[in-house]
């Protein structure tokens, strides 16, 4: 970790300094004396992670550099790394597979499918207006559910309409004259509530109908998997919630949390052209 330091001709009890400080962040001291060879692949990750660091660069280039360390070691050492970066004001690429990793770091997430970047924007723009099936489907967890249905008129308002479920779309311009279009309808689990809660206006409410497949209790809330029609959709309620164990459940949503996507070319259809990004090269 001092090599870098020692060939700047930093003074010694600088380096002293700066590599024991990398170390206590990365969770390493007793690890400053054994050679390369004596330790494992997720040591050795933190090892060149704290070689980095010290170096206080201009960028850091970091490519999953929490991938070989443990699931609480990698929140602690990410929280490390957000506070490094406050300090620092180093200007960072950070190149993950883990969405969590993304949103809690990045103030700008370039997100990528194929050599090419689908949309670049802030953690929340991502999560709240997805340019496209792909982002829509990699942000957030539990991930968004997508279901198939086919757009109508009923009474002047914009609806869709599939196995189980409707939607009301009245919120979202340029869907007007399309009736019979096919579309796939995004909701995220969280956007869910059982039948009959608090919240929404009755006009804007869609209703989903399927039956309990599998519960998971997660502490503060629960995810319930529904069977809907040929599609699995996962639901998330509040922990102190009622849920059946099977048997028929419904759930209610508003209207302007939906997402409306092409079930062709998977864009969003509810993102004006001039808001809706455009796709990079490599």
């Amino acid at each position: 970790m001092a090599f870098g330091l020692r060939l700047r001709g930093t003074a010694r009890g600088r380096i002293g300094e700066k590599v024991n400080a990398a170390a206590q962040m990365l969770g390493i001291e007793q690890l400053l004396n054994r050679r390369p060879s004596a330790l494992s692949g997720g040591q050795r990750q933190r090892v060149a992670l704290g070689r980095a660091v010290v170096r206080e660069p201009q960028c850091f280039l970091m490519d999953e550099p929490l991938s070989n360390l443990d699931a609480k070691l990698r929140v602690q050492t990410r929280a490390e790394l957000i506070r490094l970066h406050k300090r620092l004001g180093i200007t960072t690429v950070y190149v993950t597979h883990d969405q969590a990793e993304a949103m809690t770091m990045g103030d700008r997430i370039a997100v990528m499918k194929d050599g090419l970047i689908q949309q670049c924007d802030t953690p929340m723009e991502l999560f709240e207006r997805p340019a496209n099936r792909f982002v829509a489907g990699f942000i957030g967890s539990p991930p968004m559910n997508f279901l198939p249905a086919v757009l109508e008129h009923v009474d002047g308002a914009v609806w869709a309409s599939g196995e189980g479920f409707r939607a009301p779309l009245d919120a979202f311009d340029g869907l007007d004259g399309q009736a019979g279009r096919e579309v796939v309808i995004g909701l995220r689990p969280t956007d869910m509530r059982p039948a009959g809660a608090a919240g929404g206006s009755a006009e804007r409410v869609g209703r989903l109908e399927g039956v309990v497949d599998v519960t998971e209790p997660m502490g503060p809330t629960t995810l319930i998997y529904l069977q809907v029609g040929g599609e699995s959709v996962i639901v998330s309620v509040e922990g102190s919630e009622q849920v059946p164990e099977s048997g028929p459940f419904c759930v209610e949503f508003d209207g302007d949390r939906c997402h409306v996507f092409d079930p062709d070319d998977g864009r969003n259809l509810c993102l004006s052209p001039g808001a809706r990004p455009t796709q990079a090269g490599r």
